[in-house]
């Protein structure tokens, strides 16, 4: 979850009790070996064809799953995430998968948010495998990313995705409410929403609407290589804008966003487009989607579609996801800091915000650590404050000691190399100190990230 008032608050509220940083000597270590694993399923195109009830609040269909073994061994069970269940599990799950084709559907597993699906025949390393099911999504009844508030629907990882097979096996993490579990590959989806006329549908991907059945509307949405999918139901007021460099914003906005701050919303948004396109590298595609309320949970980001709280410092932060998070992956779960603190660190130099922790760092325990993973903070708490706070102050430190100008140059790089790839901590930190003319085990140490 992405919660700039959490943020703001911890800084004000902690600030009193915090302490200097204690120094550490510089200490030059031999680089880390980057990881050549291979991560699968990979190739992958969704089809969605889903139908609305009358008020977006329910939504049941088919989907299909085409995709090719690239993690190098063979497979004889792939993994659906139905992260959509995350909250009520298995005692009220949101999201049914039912008439499996393809595979053989197994138990539900990780409080209903992992679904396996046995192979007919263990499938071999580059070989094709086609998924079918039917769909039925309810959406629960909460004001949350994945629930509405009145009659706006929000659908944040509400569609099953594959689970990742790396190195390390399948990751089947458990849902994170406080923070993301996610950790998904590029893939292209086509998705096709029947929907009432009155009901705007803002989406990942770019949107063509053609009438269908009396009183209805087919929206057909195209995303090529995003590693999610989100839309939103309602009535929404639209208004859009374009950057310098050609990108189309299209700012949703539910009836209690005042033309005030639609206004400023859609300025912020496409001055930071902008500006993070200089600082991050091109933006890939066409547009992006702001959906905003007064929502009382925060903001969130998916792929070229964001949920934000009408303020500029929450739509600088989602923003900046789409650089970190969205053409750059990781997996949210071991490394939540790769996104979050990137997209802090963005934040506060965009709007000129004032960060007290990295003047006055205040470590919660001994244990906490910038790189710790959602396991250490759903069990601990202090996640807004260690990895998006006292996160974003390793990433000036950095800026630093590194300079202005060689850090931001670094950046473009990175994000360029990884680019619809995945970033992991040991890569982020070879590809720094490869760039750096000076040692930066120093900066990594004093923020807890070795």
């Amino acid at each position: 979850m992405r919660t700039f008032m959490i943020v703001t608050a911890l800084a004000g509220a902690l600030l009193v009790s915090a302490t200097p940083a204690s120094a550490h000597a510089p200490a030059r270590g031999a680089s880390p070996v980057l990881s050549q694993e291979l991560r699968g399923p990979g190739d992958i195109h969704y089809d969605v064809r889903l139908t609305a009830d009358d008020t977006g609040g329910r939504w049941r269909g088919s989907m299909s799953v085409l995709f090719v073994n690239t993690t190098g061994v063979p497979l004889d069970t792939v993994w659906l995430r139905l992260w959509g269940n995350g909250v009520d599990g298995c005692g009220a799950p949101a999201v049914k998968v039912t008439g499996l084709s393809g595979g053989t559907a197994g138990d539900p597993a990780v409080g209903c948010t992992a679904l396996p699906v046995r192979m007919p025949h263990p499938l071999r390393p580059g070989r094709l495998a086609l998924l079918r099911f039917d769909l039925d999504i309810v959406v629960p009844d909460r004001d949350f990313r994945f629930g509405h508030k009145g009659p706006y629907y929000l659908l944040g990882h509400a569609l099953p995705v594959l689970a990742v097979h790396d190195g390390k096996g399948w990751h089947l993490d458990p849902y994170s409410e406080g923070g993301e579990s996610n950790y998904s590959l590029t893939a292209d989806w086509t998705v096709r929403l029947d929907h009432p006329r009155g009901i705007a549908v803002p989406a990942t991907g770019t949107a063509v609407d053609a009438p269908a059945r009396p009183g209805r509307t087919l929206t057909t949405i195209v995303a090529p290589r995003v590693r999610d999918f989100a839309f939103a139901a309602g009535p929404f007021a639209q208004r859009e804008a374009l950057t310098r460099n050609g990108v189309r914003v299209r700012l949703w906005s539910a009836a209690d966003v005042s033309a005030e701050e639609v206004d400023d919303t859609l300025a912020g948004a496409v001055e930071y487009m902008d500006t993070y396109t200089g600082w991050y590298g091109r933006y890939p595609y066409p547009e992006v989607d702001v959906v905003s309320s007064h929502f009382e949970w925060g903001s969130m980001e998916y792929p070229t579609y964001v949920v934000a709280y009408p303020a500029r410092t929450a739509v600088a932060h989602e923003l900046a996801h789409q650089w970190w998070y969205g053409l750059v992956g990781n997996d949210q779960y071991a490394d939540p800091w790769l996104d979050e603190a990137f997209a802090e660190y963005s934040k506060q130099r965009v709007t000129g915000d004032e960060n007290p922790f990295c003047a006055y760092p205040f470590w919660p325990s001994p244990e906490a650590k910038v790189t710790n993973g959602m396991d250490y903070f759903n069990a601990n708490g202090f996640y807004a404050l260690v990895v998006y706070l006292l996160g974003s102050c390793l990433l000036k430190d950095l800026e630093q000691t590194m300079g202005p100008d060689r850090w931001l140059a670094f950046l473009r790089d990175y994000a360029t190399a990884h680019r619809y790839g995945v970033s992991t901590p040991v890569a982020f930190r070879t590809a720094a100190q490869a760039a750096s003319p000076v040692d930066l085990a120093p900066v990594f140490d004093r923020w807890r990230a070795g």
